[in-house]
C-alpha cells in the first residue's frame, strides 16, 4: 500500500533510528527539499499518524505540500507501526511516550536548534500531539485533527460494547501505562504555550464531536491561542484528504470495514485537502512569525 517515494520528485528524505523507552528502534524520517536541503534555517514540523493503518507514509501528501511549502518534516513510525520494531504498540500510551522520545531526540540535534518546532498530528498523533506539549516548551504551534482530551477515549466511540467497556479498557491502560495514561489533552495545552489549530469533522463517527472537538471548544473557545474548526462532511480518516480521496476513503470508513484496504487504489489514496492545508500553512507562518518577535 506504500506510496513510490520516488514520484515526489523534490522530496529528500534521510532516514534516522530513535531509540525508544523500551530499547527499541523507531524508524524515523527527515523529509526535505532536495534544493534546499543545506538550508538549516526551515522550521521543522514533527509529524505524528494516526493508529490502525500503518505509519507515518499514510501523510505523505501533507508531508510534500509542508515540504513544497518551505518546511522541513521529521517523521516516524511508532512503536510496532510499519518499520518500526516491537510486535504491537503495547498499550494507547506508548503513542505518547514515543512523541516524547521523538522530540527529545529532535533537541539533541545540532541541525535543528534554535529554529521554530511545530507539530501535525491526526487522530492517536493529535491526541499526542495536544498531551506531549506540557513537556516540551520548544514547541510553538501545534495542528491537530481529529483528536480528542483522554487517552482511551475512542473506546466509547464503537457502539454499545465500546460504552461498556471503556472503563475496563481504562483502568488495564493506567494499570499497565502508570501516571501518563492520566495525561489529557486539555490540562497539558493549559500548561503549554504553543499556539493550537484544532479541526474536526462533522461526520466524523470514529472519534464523535463530543469527545473531540467539543470538549476542546468549550475549554478554549475564548482563548486566542486557539484556531477551532469543524469541517462539513468530512468524517475521521478523510479529514485531511482532497474530495476525491475523501469520497474514496469514506468507502472504507463505513462500518469500519478495511477488508479491501489492501486492495485499495494508491493513487487515489494519498490526496491531500489543499485548502485545510493552506489553512494550517498560515498557521505555521504566525507561529513562526511570532518565534522571530520573540527571539
Amino acid at each position: 500500500m506504500n506510496p513510490d517515494i520516488s514520484k515526489y520528485e523534490h522530496l529528500k528524505r534521510t532516514e534516522y533510528f530513535v531509540p525508544s523507552d523500551k530499547g527499541l528502534n523507531l524508524a524515523a524520517y527527515l523529509y526535505q527539499n532536495t534544493d534546499e536541503v543545506k538550508d538549516g534555517s526551515k522550521p521543522l514540523v514533527v509529524l505524528s499518524h494516526g493508529l490502525g493503518l500503518g505509519g507515518h507514509i499514510l501523510y505523505i501528501d501533507v508531508i510534500d505540500i509542508l515540504v513544497n511549502n518551505g518546511y522541513r518534516v521529521f517523521t516516524y513510525d511508532a512503536t510496532g507501526c510499519d518499520n518500526s520494531e516491537g510486535k504491537g504498540i503495547y498499550s494507547y500510551a506508548q503513542g505518547l511516550k514515543d512523541l516524547d522520545t521523538v522530540l527529545t531526540f529532535v533537541k539533541m540535534q545540532d541541525e535543528f536548534r534554535g529554529i521554530p518546532i511545530l507539530l501535525w498530528g491526526h487522530s492517536w498523533g493529535a491526541y499526542n500531539s495536544c498531551a506531549v506539549a506540557q513537556n516540551h516548551t520548544e514547541v510553538i504551534g501545534i495542528a491537530a485533527l481529529s483528536g480528542y482530551n483522554k487517552m482511551t477515549q475512542p473506546i466509547a466511540c464503537n457502539g454499545v460494547s465500546g460504552k461498556i467497556f471503556y472503563p475496563y479498557i481504562t483502568l488495564f491502560n493506567r494499570l499497565i501505562s502508570g501516571r501518563i495514561a492520566n495525561v489529557t489533552a486539555i490540562e497539558s495545552l493549559k500548561m503549554s504555550r504553543a499556539k493550537v489549530f484544532i479541526a474536526h469533522g462533522t461526520k466524523d463517527k470514529m472519534i464523535s464531536a463530543n469527545i473531540g472537538y467539543n470538549d476542546f471548544y468549550k475549554a478554549f473557545k475564548e482563548d486566542e491561542r486557539f484556531t477551532l474548526t469543524c469541517l462539513q462532511n468530512r468524517q475521521h480518516m478523510n479529514i485531511y484528504c482532497d474530495d476525491k480521496t475523501a469520497k474514496y476513503r469514506a468507502s472504507f470508513e463505513k462500518g469500519m470495514d478495511l477488508s479491501g484496504y489492501a486492495e485499495a487504489d494508491r493513487e487515489m489514496w494519498y490526496g491531500a485537502d489543499s485548502d485545510l492545508m493552506r489553512q494550517i500553512l498560515n498557521f505555521y507562518a504566525d507561529c513562526s512569525a511570532n518565534y522571530e518577535c520573540s527571539k
